[in-house]
C-alpha cells in the first residue's frame, strides 16, 4: 500500500508542480435539517448524518458538529501523515491521534458572556514505525506544517455567508 501512495502522490506532485493552477480546488457540502436537531451533510458521494445526543435534545443518530469538527482534525492528520510518509519513504506500522476540544456550552446558549467555541483543542499522536527517531520528527514537522485542516484552525481564515430567505405556504 505504501508503494501505491508513494506513487501516487509523487505523480500528483509532478503534475501540480508543472501546472499549479490544477492544485487550485473548491471543496464543498450541501447540508440541510432533517428533523428536531438530526442533520444530513452530502459531501462528494458520501452522506453523512449529523446530530445532537438526547441530553441535548438530538436523538443521537449521529455525531455532533464539534465531535465531527474534532474528527476532522484527527483524520486530517492521520492523513497527512500517511502521505508524507509514503512521499518520504517512510514505513509507518500505526499512526493514531486522539483529540480533545474544551468548550463551555453556555456560550452556545447565551447563558452567560463565555466564548460559543472551544477555548482550546489538544491532541495526542501515538506513531508506530521502525524508522529512526529523527526520522519521524522530520515527518512530524512536515504534517504539523501541512495539514489542511490545522492549518484551517490555526490561521486566520475568511468566512463569508449569505442568506436566502424563502417564503413558505
Amino acid at each position: 500500500m505504501s508503494k501505491d501512495l508513494h506513487a501516487v502522490f509523487n505523480q500528483v506532485i509532478k503534475v501540480f508542480s508543472r501546472k499549479p493552477e490544477m492544485a487550485k480546488s473548491v471543496y464543498s457540502i450541501k447540508s440541510r435539517l432533517v428533523e428536531n436537531l438530526k442533520t444530513e451533510s452530502r459531501a462528494g458521494s458520501h452522506t453523512l448524518v449529523i446530530d445532537e445526543p438526547q441530553e441535548l435534545g438530538g436523538t443521537d443518530a449521529g455525531p455532533n458538529p464539534l465531535d465531527t469538527f474534532l474528527v476532522a482534525l484527527g483524520t486530517c492528520q492521520e492523513i497527512t501523515y500517511a502521505a508524507y510518509a509514503a512521499v518520504m519513504g517512510l514505513k509507518l506500522d500505526k499512526v493514531e491521534v486522539d483529540v480533545e476540544g474544551d468548550i463551555d456550552l453556555r456560550g452556545m446558549l447565551s447563558i452567560d458572556d463565555v466564548k460559543p467555541g472551544f477555548s482550546g483543542i489538544s491532541y495526542v499522536t501515538r506513531i508506530t514505525s521502525p524508522e529512526p527517531e529523527e526520522k519521524i520528527r522530520q515527518l512530524v514537522t512536515a504534517v504539523e506544517e501541512h495539514c489542511p485542516v490545522m492549518d484551517t484552525i490555526k490561521s486566520p481564515t475568511m468566512v463569508a455567508g449569505r442568506l436566502e430567505i424563502q417564503q413558505s405556504s
